[in-house]
């Protein structure tokens, strides 16, 4: 076994017949979306998914051995128009994304612990419009694209509030930048 497949994962990938699922998540400003690629609701995990059966679709992440970024592609047609304002409102860039790769028994149940297919954060979440329905496109990026972000955090007294409001301890620093502080005899 590899990669933590349970024992269940490995005789599913083994055996002769086959019903794979894709399970997706991400995080939005209203709370989790999640579907999964076949029809109906199921659950999973304590969570409910949504089927989206031939309306979804999507591009496999790239699995590299290079020290790079890679990302996915997930979209999501036959969206009524009326649901793209708040996909608008409520979707943002670098909120978490997760989809696992699982099966399905003969009488519909998930197999135990589906694998993590791809763990990233939204890249681009885009729409487009048609006359009664739409399109969503969500693109993903791995975790590995944020080193590349630069960071914005400075060490002053306005970012320190940002993290602990009752912190002080960078109330002098602007004030040490032009000091000579000597130190031991001279």
């Amino acid at each position: 076994m590899s990669r933590g497949i349970t024992t269940d994962m490995q005789a599913f990938a083994e055996a002769v017949s086959k019903r794979p699922i894709l399970l997706f998540e991400m995080e939005t400003n209203a709370g989790a979306v999640r579907a999964w690629s076949g029809l109906g609701t199921i659950t999973w995990a304590g969570k409910e998914f949504v089927g989206v059966g031939a309306f979804g679709s999507v591009s496999a992440p790239e699995e590299t051995t290079d020290l790079k970024a890679t990302g996915a592609t997930y979209m999501l047609s036959g969206v009524p128009t009326s649901l793209i304002s708040s996909v608008a409102v409520d979707m943002r860039q670098g909120l978490p994304a997760r989809s696992w790769l699982g099966g399905l028994t003969e009488d519909g149940r998930i197999i135990a612990d589906p694998i993590v297919w791809d763990e990233a954060t939204v890249a681009v979440p885009a729409t487009d419009d048609g006359a009664e329905t739409c399109t969503i496109i969500v693109s993903t990026e791995s975790l590995m694209a944020t080193l590349r972000r630069p960071r914005t955090i400075r060490m002053t007294p306005e970012d320190q509030k940002i993290r602990d409001a009752t912190d002080t301890g960078f109330r002098y620093v602007a004030s040490l930048q032009d000091r000579t502080i000597v130190l031991g005899k001279s």
